[in-house]
């Protein structure tokens, strides 16, 4: 063993946009599907039948979106190797299916260039959704974010994160099954493309990665240092993760399966040489079933032909333009190209607020956060349902900042309202919308 993630969007200021596009990179850790097919349904043969699970949750960043699986822009949840129906894929969503015949609900909560921090959050939302089967695949963004070996991220934060993560989920669903993937291989994403000119030239143009790819040609002893010291930290992380997951209840980890894969260049997409293609996703879909079913993780048959999955639950993006929603107050208008549409909304006086009725299963909220945002609350159908905390140390776009819990199928009103209340660190209290994102049945 050596010891060594939507779609390609310019650089426009913004620091978690790049290992957005590189976390995904850190999933190609590869192998050839026949023998994975094989070892999944030589292993499953003696196993008892699996107890299926009614609803799915996918966290971690765009690794689990497959974002630029197809090759064409942004994500490509139909390719997900967690949650996706694609039959080139056969995700676990589509291997449960297979095995019991019965059709998991699927939520993607999945957020591209997101950290292992970023996982409490998401699995406070597995729990709104009642899932009784979570997978994660997280950490590649925290070392891609490192600008220097000083920056890496530390054994401490990640366990400290996976052990909150996982303690959300134990507590908010003890009777889920949990499936844990390692940080796939940086080194091994370096040695398989760094050949290429086309790969080298992407990396350059979007600054990707550079704490392992920068400079891809350079093979001196200083540069290969460097490389080996982040692949140390990748491996060390690893651990960490398995260990959590190891003390955590009803928790599978891969025993670096993930990691340990090889890859070639057609397993990379050729949108930006750093996403899985459709391949790879099928690649990681049957690497990881495998360990489900060595470890029982489900208790689950070998996977048989099934007929495709339902569509997941679609969601219909609401800009900050749209006449449907309703303004109270004074507002202003901010232009950026990062912000979904190119602006967002934010308030003038602290007696704004707004709303809209919509009709759907569920509703999230997407803002730029900003040093000087503050503390909102918000009333779905007139009930407090949450508080939003806009504030980051530095500004940053399309956050995923509310999820509401699951909502009976029909029509309800949100409304978010600024309070005087904001982090100790935020300046002000300012309350910015980018886009309401609902949720309606599939």
């Amino acid at each position: 063993m050596l010891r060594h993630h939507e779609g390609w969007t310019p650089m426009t200021g913004n620091r978690r946009a790049l290992p957005y596009l590189v976390a995904v990179a850190l999933t190609l850790g590869l192998v050839a599907p026949p023998s994975v097919a094989t070892a999944a349904t030589t292993s499953a043969s003696a196993a008892p039948a699996l107890i299926a699970p009614k609803v799915m949750a996918a966290l971690g960043d765009s690794v689990s979106r497959a974002s630029v699986a197809d090759g064409t822009s942004g994500d490509n949840l139909l390719n997900s190797w967690s949650s996706g129906t694609s039959a080139s894929v056969v995700s676990h969503r589509a291997r449960i299916i297979a095995a019991t015949g019965s059709n998991p609900t699927a939520y993607n909560l999945a957020q591209g260039g997101t950290e292992t921090s970023d996982l409490i959050d998401q699995a406070a939302a597995a729990v709104a959704r009642k899932a009784d089967y979570v997978t994660v695949l997280s950490g590649g963004n925290n070392i891609c974010h490192s600008e220097t070996l000083a920056d890496l991220p530390t054994v401490k934060q990640v366990r400290a994160d996976f052990d909150k993560t996982l303690a959300i989920l134990n507590d908010g669903l003890p009777s889920a099954a949990i499936f844990v993937a390692s940080i796939p291989s940086l080194m091994r994403l370096y040695e398989t493309a760094s050949d290429n000119p086309l790969a080298r030239l992407t990396w350059a143009v979007v600054g990707a990665c550079p704490i392992m790819l920068a400079d891809p040609t350079d093979r001196s002893a200083a540069a290969q240092s460097r490389r080996a010291a982040v692949e140390d930290r990748v491996e060390d992380l690893n651990a960490a993760i398995g260990a959590a997951c190891a003390a955590a209840e009803n928790c599978t980890g891969d025993d670096d399966a993930v990691h340990d894969l090889d890859i070639t260049m057609a397993d990379i997409s050729t949108r930006d040489y750093f996403h899985p293609s459709v391949s790879g996703q099928a690649m990681i879909a049957a690497a990881t079933w495998a360990k489900v079913i060595a470890k029982n993780a489900l208790a689950a048959p070998a996977p048989a032909p099934a007929p495709a999955p339902e569509a997941d639950p679609v969601i219909n993006r609401v800009d900050n333009t749209s006449p449907y929603i309703d303004w109270t107050g004074t507002w202003a208008t901010a232009s950026n190209p990062a912000d979904l549409g190119g602006s967002v909304s934010f308030i003038k006086s602290m007696s704004s607020s707004y709303s809209l009725q919509f009709t759907g299963i569920g509703i999230s909220i997407e803002s730029r956060t900003t040093p000087s945002a503050g503390i909102s609350e918000v009333r779905i159908d007139g009930q407090l349902v949450g508080r939003v905390d806009g504030y980051s140390e530095t500004r940053a776009y399309r956050q995923l900042v509310f999820v509401s819990a699951r909502l009976a199928d029909g029509v309800h009103t949100i409304t978010v309202t600024p309070t005087m209340e904001r982090a100790v660190p935020s300046t002000g209290y300012n309350l910015i919308l980018d886009a309401l994102l609902v949720e309606k049945s599939g």
